[in-house]
């Protein structure tokens, strides 16, 4: 059934007229512009399955969008290659491309900081962990994996500690709504605060 849509605005312009639309619940859910061969109605009279679908659409892509400004690309020196096909390395076959995320079942997400362990007059150089072990990891046989796994890089470090496992936590849950298997590479052990808070929520 069509789902019945509110016009919200009106803005007149020289292509035509712009309508932003919202639901019965009063939801913003759409713009157009409506020219002599596109008008309003067409837009209203569209099926909840119609609307929908774009909706997920538009949510994903936001979504995308907001996890990548979250964190920052792994550095691609790390990606280890013999560029032989005989002996491919991990560094060869983990993706870290924008549009490889949402084909990803293993996401590998670092945290490169230590002020936890400052605070607690520890030893510093935890920050430098993610990207040794990607050094490392990713000189290795591939093992016979095969589940696409995905480096989403690093969470952005904020300018408190409280600032970066707000940050982290966000990245954690999304990660995990979007149905993957995440790998957090640390960083000081406070790193498993933010990780529980993700999974609990």
């Amino acid at each position: 059934m069509p789902v019945p849509l509110t016009i919200l605005q009106r803005i007149r312009g020289k292509m035509g007229d712009l309508y932003d639309f919202r639901s019965p619940l009063g939801r913003p859910y759409g713009r157009m512009l409506a020219t002599n061969s596109c008008k309003a109605a067409d837009f209203a009279n569209r099926t909840n399955s119609d609307i929908f679908r774009e909706s997920e659409i538009h949510n994903q892509q936001n979504i995308m969008s907001e996890i990548f400004s979250q964190t920052t690309r792994p550095n691609p020196d790390l990606f280890f290659a013999r560029n032989d096909k005989n002996d491919p390395r991990l560094g060869e076959i983990v993706r870290r491309e924008e549009s490889d995320y949402e084909a990803a079942e293993i996401v590998i997400l670092g945290c490169p900081q230590d002020e936890g362990v400052r605070r607690n007059n520890g030893r510093p150089g935890a920050e430098h962990a993610p990207s040794a072990i990607r050094e490392q990891f990713y000189k290795l046989t591939p093992f016979n994996i095969r589940k696409k796994v995905f480096d989403l890089g690093d969470t952005r470090i904020g300018s408190t500690l409280e600032a970066t496992h707000d940050t982290h936590t966000a990245v954690v849950q999304q990660v995990l709504r979007d149905g993957k298997l995440l790998i957090v590479i640390g960083g000081g052990n406070d790193i498993s605060y933010p990780d529980g808070v993700a999974m609990a929520e």
